[in-house]
C-alpha cells in the first residue's frame, strides 16, 4: 500500500506515509465495527450472516 502511494504521490512523496496511515486507520475502524457485529450476534444465523458479510467485505476491499 505504501509503495503504491509513493509511486503515485503527485508532487511530495513525503505525504505518502501519512496518507497510507489515514487509509489504514479508517480500514481498521471498519474491521472493528464488523468484528463487533459478529461478536454481538445473538443467534447462529445472525453470526453466520455477520461473518459472511465481514469476510466478503475483507476480500472485496483488500488493499
Amino acid at each position: 500500500m505504501l509503495r503504491t502511494r509513493l509511486t503515485t504521490a503527485p508532487d511530495d512523496p513525503g505525504t505518502a506515509p501519512r496518507s497510507c496511515e489515514r487509509q489504514r486507520t479508517a480500514r481498521f475502524a471498519q474491521v472493528r465495527a464488523h468484528s463487533a457485529t459478529v461478536e454481538d450476534a445473538a443467534t447462529a444465523e445472525q453470526f453466520a450472516g455477520a461473518y459472511a458479510a465481514f469476510s466478503h467485505w475483507m476480500l472485496a476491499t483488500a488493499p
